[in-house]
């Protein structure tokens, strides 16, 4: 083999080996609650949902990449993802909850949070009084 043709192998190999864990990586960011989420009632059908979590990436449309649902039974919907402060190095966000079904302070209700297409984690949220 002459001089150039081992320097390519080499340097192919380099590459490969180098650019391997980047790409292994770079699609799969882990996004875990940081804390327990609370939810604050306005009244008995509106609240607002606080919970930390690493910086969320956002979608074209400008919104979060994030979804909140409530379990079987409790007909809420969870709109308007906003960032509300820091808490350490995490991100606080805070997410409005319309309810049909009146919701009660100091009752806990299972969510589902799926952060930027990760795995879902289910968890209970306490209502508190506003």
């Amino acid at each position: 083999m002459s001089h150039i043709t081992r320097t390519l192998i080499v340097l192919t190999g380099l590459l490969a080996t180098a650019t391997v864990p980047s790409v292994a990586g770079a699609d799969d960011p882990t996004y875990r609650l940081g804390g327990s989420p609370r939810m604050v009632l306005a009244d008995a059908h509106h609240g607002t949902i606080k919970f930390a979590t690493d910086r969320l990436p956002k979608k074209s449309g400008g919104g979060y990449r994030a979804t909140i649902r409530f379990a079987k039974g409790i007909d809420a919907r969870v709109t308007t993802i906003k960032a509300t402060g820091r808490h350490g190095d995490d991100v606080v966000y805070a997410a409005k909850v319309t309810a049909r079904d009146a919701l009660k302070a100091g009752e806990k209700y299972r969510v589902t949070f799926t952060l930027a297409g990760g795995k879902p984690q289910r968890v209970f949220v306490k209502a508190y009084e506003g």
